[in-house]
């Protein structure tokens, strides 16, 4: 039973972040001194602060790496402020919270680890990830998830990298100790916290930034593990083991390069040929389409549809209604007048959800070299034919 205080003391730290009714100062006091003492008791548990100096260095390459990433996606995307406070009373305030949050859970998360390494060493590392992703979302957005265009946005940005960030840390306190863990997450937490601005990057790329860098940490993790093993014994199997990352790395590649641009993975790609979107789209973005119903669609998204000139991207601003079926008008904002024919429900391929600039021109030059008549070209500012 006395195993079990830490596990409490995580439950009251949840309870205490998401769901205590209190406001002002209190709102960050309260859950810091739950995790104060969290962190004291799990430290404690845990046997002290043991780790291995090698994944420490492992740990701060793979965070200097992520944000590293991160940051210079903001000279893509470019940079806006942060939404926490930006005063120094503020910023303290945030980075006591910060500090002890991320050395109460991993200290809890190490010991769950502990508890269960000698057990099964897949579930040491799987129930911990699970369980500490879930204590970074609030209990009631669980009620709020749908099968919509905004929870599969959800997923993607938070849910999925969260989940990857848990498992890599859990990973490094296996191998290496709870400050592995602590330095790769509070790294990324407080670069969240802290820093006045951010890389204001699209949804859809930090979905994938934020599952793909941690995959590499653990990538990185797994490779120096197996060099660590017996070489007698191990030589062979690691050899087994990085033909299967080769070829498992070159089905995935395959599989990608199938599934993306026919929209198997929920989203499609497009290359802009136009500036009938201008400012909002430039000529050259390559566009990102997430498969949304015709019923889904509100005045004032922007959407993909099929028409016989290929995909087009524009915002729709009405409804027409045509033998009591409800079409689409749409416009490029751009443009002087809505497109000449409305859209069928039937047409819509779903919702733009981000682009990617200029890496699309490349496309458009062999297109305009090879191919006489381009494909799926918008209609140009005042061209509505």
């Amino acid at each position: 039973m006395r195993g079990l205080i830490p596990i409490a003391l995580l439950a009251l730290a949840y309870i205490t972040t998401y769901l205590l009714n209190i406001g002002g100062i209190f709102f960050y006091v309260i859950p810091t001194l739950v995790y104060v003492v969290l962190f004291f008791t799990s430290y404690k548990f845990v046997g002290g602060l043991k780790y291995s100096k090698d994944i420490v260095v492992l740990a701060l390459v793979i965070s200097t790496l992520h944000i590293s990433i991160f940051t210079s996606m903001g000279l893509v995307w470019g940079f806006g402020l942060s939404p926490y406070s930006r005063s120094l009373g503020g910023v303290v305030t945030n980075v006591l919270y910060v500090i002890f949050q991320v050395l109460a859970l991993e200290f809890t998360r190490a010991y769950i680890i502990k508890s269960m390494r000698y057990r099964s060493e897949f579930l040491s590392i799987l129930i911990p990830s699970i369980v500490f992703t879930l204590t970074y979302i609030p209990p009631l957005k669980f009620t709020t998830l749908a099968l919509d265009f905004e929870t599969l946005r959800w997923a993607s940005t938070i849910l999925l990298p969260l989940l990857a960030r848990s498992a890599l840390a859990s990973y490094m306190v296996y191998l290496g100790g709870p400050l592995t863990s602590v330095i790769y997450v509070g790294s990324m937490d407080l670069y969240k916290w802290v820093m006045p601005i951010l890389p204001n990057i699209e949804w859809f790329m930090q979905g994938v930034l934020g599952a793909v860098i941690p995959l590499i940490g653990y990538i990185i993790l797994a490779s120096y593990h197996l060099k660590q093993r017996a070489p007698t014994k191990i030589r062979r199997y690691s050899r087994d083991v990085k033909s299967l990352i080769r070829s498992s790395i070159i089905v995935f590649l395959i599989s990608l390069s199938i599934m993306v641009p026919t929209g198997l993975l929920g989203f499609k790609p497009a290359v802009v040929v136009s500036g009938s979107m201008q400012p909002l789209i430039e000529v050259g973005d390559v566009v990102f389409i997430v498969q949304a119903r015709a019923d889904d669609v509100r005045i004032g998204d922007v959407i993909g549809y099929v028409s016989a000139r290929g995909l087009i991207v524009h915002r729709v601003v009405g409804y027409e209604y045509i033998n009591n079926k409800k079409f689409l008008v749409t416009k490029g904002d751009a443009n002087n007048a809505p497109d000449a024919v409305p859209v069928h429900p039937m047409q819509v391929v779903g919702k733009y959800a981000g682009k990617i600039p200029k890496v699309g021109m490349i496309v458009i030059y062999i297109r305009n070299f090879l191919i006489p008549h381009q494909l799926f070209l918008t209609p140009k500012p005042g061209n509505n034919s």
